[in-house]
């Protein structure tokens, strides 16, 4: 399926996300997508937009691992805020709060919005391959070379 030609449906169920306390938001923050950067962090062009998101010191830039790694922008954890390159597995997600998560759901990543949460925890994707392989091949297409990237 290609990527411009997917239906974006968005899931959002507070409550059921309430009974299990985010654990998934506990285990490693989701991705945005480079539409996501251009609309939450507004400037001329879509590197500028990055480099806006990085200087709240709220975002990273991770990757996937393959034959070459693929570069994706997610929210930072809790214990790395402020670190730009950070492919640690596991932490929580510097927007997780007290009563859930922080962001309005405009301005959550796009994985996070795809998330359809379910009440035994086994919550699911509704991606053909894992969201964030989906995510660093969009920004792979983006031409925003992420790997070498200077504020």
């Amino acid at each position: 399926m290609e990527i411009n030609n997917m239906i974006k449906k968005y899931y959002y169920n507070e409550k059921v996300c309430e009974i299990c306390g985010g654990k998934c938001c506990k285990s490693l923050p989701g991705a945005y997508s480079p539409d996501d950067i251009q609309k939450i962090f507004p400037a001329k062009n879509l590197k500028a937009s990055v480099k806006k998101a990085l200087a709240t010191k709220k975002v990273a830039i991770d990757w996937w691992d393959g034959a070459e790694p693929l570069y994706f922008i997610r929210p930072a954890t809790k214990d790395k805020v402020g670190v730009i390159y950070d492919p640690s597995w596991g932490g929580v997600c510097v927007f997780l709060g007290l009563n859930g998560c922080e962001l309005d759901r405009k301005n959550r990543p796009e994985t996070c919005k795809r998330l359809d949460p379910r009440e035994n925890g086994n919550c699911v994707f509704h991606f053909k391959t894992h969201p964030k392989l989906f995510m660093a091949k969009k920004w792979q297409k983006s031409n925003v070379d992420l790997g070498n990237f200077k504020l």
